[in-house]
Order: C-alpha cells, then sequence, then structure tokens
C-alpha cells in the first residue's frame, strides 16, 4: 500500500494508473527515454526491498523520493510533448497546404513583375518562378507597378507552397501554382483583384476565367481602363515598335 499524507492507495492499482495514463500515452512525444527512466527507477526500488516506486520498504524508511522522482519524469514529459506542439506551430505549412499537395515551399525574397517572383529554398537555392495561368502588365503598361505591389503584398517576405505546373518555360522559370501561408492560391487572387488577365492561351480552368469575368464587371483593377490592353498584345506593339 501507499503511504501519501492524506492519501492510502493500494500500489497495483496507482502502478497500472501510472502506466496507462502517464507513461504509455507519452510514449510516442518522447520515445522510449520515460519508460527506460521509470523502469531502472522501479528496479532500484525494489534493491531496496520495496515492489515498485511507491511503496515503502519493510524497514519503514519512505520511498517518497521515488515518488517524486517520477513526478518528475511525468512533467519532464509533459513539457516534452509541449515542445514538440509548439514546433508543429512554428511550422504550420504542412498542415495548411495538405489538401494543396505542394512539391516544396519558398520564402519569396523579391518581385520582379505581377506574375513573376524570387524564391529562396531551404537549402538556399533563389529561383525565379513564373505563377501558372495569369499575365499580369507589363512593367511599362499601366497598372504594371500596381499590379506587381498587389503581388507583393500578397506574398513577399513570406514562406509560400510551390506546386509545379512546368519545370521550365523559356526563360529558364519554373511555370507554378503558388499558395499563400492561409492557403490562398495565387494565381486566383490575381484575378480577383483585377491585377491580371487570364492565360487563356495556355489554361482552361474555369474558375479563372469566372474570376476574371467579375472583375471585368466590376472595373476592378486593369479592368478600369476603358480600353484596357492585354500583355501579349502590348508586346506585340512593342515589338512592331522597335522594328
Amino acid at each position: 500500500m501507499v503511504i501519501i499524507p492524506g492519501f492510502s492507495i493500494k500500489t497495483n492499482i496507482l502502478k497500472k494508473f501510472f502506466n496507462d495514463f502517464f507513461l504509455l500515452p507519452l510514449q510516442p512525444f518522447c520515445g522510449s527515454g520515460v519508460m527506460v527512466a521509470a523502469s531502472a527507477l522501479g528496479a532500484g526500488a525494489e534493491r531496496r526491498g520495496g515492489s515498485n516506486p511507491f511503496c515503502r520498504t519493510r524497514k519503514g524508511k519512505g520511498n517518497m523520493k521515488y515518488f517524486i522522482s517520477i513526478t518528475s519524469i511525468v512533467i519532464l514529459s509533459l513539457s516534452c510533448g509541449h515542445g514538440i506542439k509548439n514546433a508543429e506551430q512554428a511550422e504550420p505549412l504542412h498542415f495548411v497546404y495538405a489538401d494543396k499537395k505542394c512539391d516544396y515551399y519558398v520564402k519569396v525574397v523579391g518581385i520582379t513583375d505581377g506574375d513573376t517572383f524570387k524564391g529562396l529554398t531551404n537549402s538556399n537555392e533563389e529561383i525565379k518562378f513564373r505563377i501558372y495561368a495569369i499575365d499580369a502588365p507589363e512593367k511599362k503598361q499601366d497598372y504594371g507597378d500596381r499590379a506587381k505591389q498587389y503581388l507583393s503584398a500578397l506574398i513577399f517576405g513570406k514562406t509560400v507552397g510551390i506546386k509545379v505546373q512546368r519545370k521550365s518555360d523559356q526563360y529558364g522559370r519554373p511555370i507554378v501554382w503558388v499558395f499563400t501561408e492561409d492557403g490562398k492560391d495565387v494565381s486566383a487572387e490575381m484575378l480577383k483583384a483585377g491585377m491580371a488577365w487570364h492565360y487563356k492561351r495556355y489554361d482552361s480552368t474555369p474558375e479563372y476565367a469566372d474570376y476574371e469575368s467579375k472583375a471585368r464587371k466590376a472595373k476592378l483593377g486593369l479592368w478600369a481602363d476603358k480600353h484596357p490592353v492585354s500583355p501579349w498584345d502590348f508586346k506585340k506593339g512593342s515589338k512592331s515598335l522597335r522594328k
């Protein structure tokens, strides 16, 4: 029987309670170290005449120190589990992006224009990405700067999820879907805000077409212009002028 001031508990009941409700649930978080420590403590108690760490010895010298030691193990174990939980919270991307099935994640370190940016991988490799399904105004076009600023507000300095649509375009840039930390599709966000055209030459996603259509009707972003010029037509015009 365990003797604790104010309590009288049968040893086998307390032992079962300790194993079932403390050691076993904590093992997945802290490994087998907790179990080993408890077993070693128990063996030490048996060598001293008790049947387990919670028992008194026949000599009457209480094993309260063993009880305190076990309690310390429990507290330490709980701290270990709490630390792991905090680690998971520090890296929420694995959970937020789970349904997106991203290929990898990068920290955005540069915005080139409204559909192109630079990202830094975990191995410190800098990659220039082209966002899939949209074409934002060129730098020299009306709304070119605004589109760049809008994209910057969405992702600059943040970690984003990358899903590769095509490994490389003619300029060596991966063409990708991009997802923000709260799971937003950057292509969709740019279209909704009227900061890019739906690149229908390369994509036929109906949702993207709908986002562009709604932005047009609401005259959002570049659609506020009476005669908006697409980036591809603008490039053609620039080439003809250079000729």
